[in-house]
């Protein structure tokens, strides 16, 4: 159905992801989120053409959808409260489709992530999940996704994913699951995410982020098109 890809130089715990389901993108207009996701960054400003939509988003922390103009549109990622630009990309925006916009990597390395999705839902009964390596400090891993209660299985769905890398768009079963990291190659599990409830008619972006307030390696940030939760973060449960 839905294909995602990079269009720039790329881009619950047992809490669960609740809403009622379906998209929150009414209007056909193009409709374009941003997040956090570089580690050492400080709180940024997101400017789109000649507004600033954003203000004071700290790591992790990502926006709902917001309904913008179609066309090349100028998006900025500033250091809160100057003028200082980080990341200034022009972005083609098409009507019909939602943008996603990942401030991504390490300060001195930072640059965007853009992921690209059509405004379609998934098909009755399912959920829609992504998976994206976005932890600068995280070695290419292997991702699994299961039965909350399955043991490890003798395949990854996702195998050797290097940093930077952006999953196709996988359709499941609404229901509950779990998602376990390991080093690629070892079945050593360094993340864990417990039960994560995927809600019927949602699509879902699970972003391996650097965890800066933990021993662990990484943690989950979790996006949803619901406006109710349009993030969530899931840190290491084991």
């Amino acid at each position: 159905m839905k294909s995602f890809k990079v269009i720039a130089v790329v881009l619950v715990s047992s809490l669960a992801l609740i809403g009622c389901g379906g998209s929150s993108n009414d209007s056909h207009d193009p409709q374009l989120r941003a997040v956090h996701l570089s580690p050492d960054a400080p709180a940024v400003d997101i400017s789109v053409g000649s507004t600033l939509p954003l203000t004071g988003v700290t790591y992790r922390q990502a926006s709902g959808f917001l309904s913008v103009d179609e066309g090349d549109t100028n998006i900025k990622v500033l250091v809160a409260d100057t003028d200082t630009a980080v990341i200034d990309a022009t972005l083609p925006l098409a009507r019909d489709m939602k943008y996603t916009v990942i401030a991504a990597n390490t300060v001195a390395n930072i640059e965007p992530l853009v992921i690209e999705d059509d405004i379609d839902a998934p098909a009755s009964g399912n959920a829609a999940i992504t998976v994206v390596h976005s932890s600068p400090a995280a070695p290419s891993v292997d991702v699994y996704v299961t039965d909350p209660d399955a043991a490890l299985p003798a395949s990854p769905l996702l195998a050797d994913i290097p940093f930077k890398t952006i999953s196709e768009e996988l359709e499941v079963p609404a229901g509950d699951y779990k998602v376990r990291i390991t080093p690629a190659g070892s079945t050593t599990v360094v993340y864990d995410s417990g039960t994560l409830s995927l809600v019927d008619g949602v699509e879902y972006i699970a972003i391996a982020a650097d965890d800066i307030n933990s021993a662990s390696l990484v943690g989950l940030t979790i996006l949803t098109d619901l406006e109710s939760t349009p993030f969530v973060n899931v840190d290491n449960t084991q």
